[in-house]
């Protein structure tokens, strides 16, 4: 079985990574929660697909990503469980941050990671529900 294209697989990153921060910025911190957690998964299914993708060798994709990337969902998800937009803020900021550090490792430190200014996509709703 041939291993998913890593370009591919980096687009639903920034898909969920985009999802995440209008879901915080909108105070709907379950989605938030989802989203981070599908972010954490897609990571997790890159260092099983493509751990050891030339873009960064000698070094492994699969040791490099959950050295970077981990700290910084563990922080969105304690600051989603704060509920805060400030904590909530940083930690996304700080998950950017790790991105680029990521693509920086990787030799390609012109892909940098910021706050987006505009959905990506916009047929989800970000606005929580009553109950939500």
């Amino acid at each position: 079985m041939t291993a998913p294209e890593l370009g591919q697989q980096m687009l639903e990153l920034q898909i969920r990574h985009n999802r995440l921060w209008w879901a915080g910025e909108a105070g709907n911190w379950n989605l938030a929660y989802y989203m981070v957690s599908e972010l954490g998964e897609a990571l997790r299914g890159i260092e099983a697909t493509n751990g050891d993708a030339p873009e960064l060798q000698p070094q492994k994709l699969s040791e490099v990503m959950p050295r970077i990337m981990n700290p910084a969902i563990q922080t969105v998800q304690q600051a989603l469980a704060q509920r805060k937009k400030v904590a909530f803020r940083q930690a996304y900021d700080k998950l950017s941050a790790a991105c680029t550090a990521c693509h920086k490792e990787a030799g390609v430190d012109f892909l940098q990671i910021q706050r987006p200014k505009t959905p990506l996509l916009d047929n989800l709703r970000y606005a929580p529900t009553k109950g939500n």
